[in-house]
């Protein structure tokens, strides 16, 4: 594996969790459980999409956080990361597909493949890349709103999800991000 390259693993999700504790997030008190084998492909066969392990261990660990929790900080795993349900991150890719076919016709895979899944939305979408091994690293890419013309749809910006959740216990044990309770949000 390449140096600095991590897969996922239930460790790396545990010491995240860690990291929310630490910075009393709002999000541990609306976590789903998470789903099954049996319930990640039935929400995404119909897609005829075959999630990459990373994906499957993502939703397997949590399944986002409860829908009747309104968006904002509560629901936010970072600054302005929705912790998506697989449900909502599959009407999610189904939308962005939809969208990409329809305004950019036969360049619609540039702006939205069809081996793209939604992780996050922010400004931009934070995606899996589901055309590689399901036991791979799964490379990320994201392009946020102001970004769309650059790499962030034709280079992934970093190789691993692992590595990702990596950067962001991170940012929250650096304090780089900080959920500020007084005025309930996140700050980095």
């Amino acid at each position: 594996m390449t140096p600095g390259l991590a897969m996922l693993t239930p460790a790396l999700l545990r010491e995240f969790e860690e990291a929310w504790a630490r910075q009393g997030a709002p999000v541990l008190r609306h976590l789903r459980p998470g789903l099954t084998t049996e319930e990640i492909t039935r929400l995404t066969q119909p897609l005829g999409l075959e999630l990459p392990d990373e994906a499957r261990m993502w939703w397997a660990w949590h399944d986002g956080v409860s829908r009747n929790i309104p968006f904002g900080a509560a629901r936010e795993l970072g600054p302005d990361l929705p912790f998506l349900p697989l449900e909502e991150a599959a009407s999610l890719y189904q939308h962005a597909r939809e969208q990409a076919v329809r305004v950019a016709g036969e360049q619609a895979d540039h702006w939205w493949r069809p081996t793209w899944f939604p992780i996050t939305m922010r400004l931009g979408e934070i995606r899996f890349d589901c055309s590689g091994p399901q036991n791979a690293p799964s490379p990320i890419y994201w392009a946020y709103s102001h970004d769309h013309d650059a790499k962030g749809l034709t280079v992934p910006k970093v190789q691993s999800f692992g590595t990702m959740v990596t950067w962001w216990t991170e940012a929250l044990k650096s304090g780089a991000w900080r959920y500020e309770v007084e005025n309930q949000r996140w700050e980095d």
